[in-house]
């Protein structure tokens, strides 16, 4: 198996965290979780920082989406580029929902790249 190819919805979520600078509030970390087998942007917030506490609340968030929900009797595995020091606090959300998280920087870009290519592009288009 492909493991980029998620056979089923939910199986592999890529969370992902951006730094965008603003006009009116300078930087800012946009979090978003994007389904691997629909591409489908399951959770997406803008947030002044990237403090552990941020993170965790981005997660348990995408948890209690009714999106994510309708799925949660099946187990998933949330795939990230970052946040390895805080994976035991993540976890404890999501097991709660027979999840997991992991560590996988390539997967993390290859399903979430769609998403992220579509914002850049929608944003060149708005500036003009």
């Amino acid at each position: 198996m492909n493991p980029f190819i998620a056979n089923r919805q939910l199986e592999y979520i890529a969370f992902k965290r951006l730094m965008l600078n603003t006009q009116l509030e300078g930087l800012v970390h946009w979090y978003m979780a994007v389904d691997a087998f629909s591409g489908y942007v399951l959770f997406s917030s803008v947030e002044r920082d990237d403090k552990p506490e941020t993170v965790l609340k981005c997660i348990y968030l995408l948890t209690e989406k009714p999106e994510f929900l309708q799925y949660a009797d099946q187990s998933f595995t949330v795939v990230t580029e970052e946040f390895e020091d805080i994976f035991p606090r993540i976890n404890s959300i999501l097991e709660r929902v027979n999840g997991k998280v992991e560590l996988n920087v390539a997967m993390t870009k290859e399903i979430t790249l769609p998403a992220v290519s579509h914002f850049a592009n929608y944003a060149k288009n708005i500036t003009k």
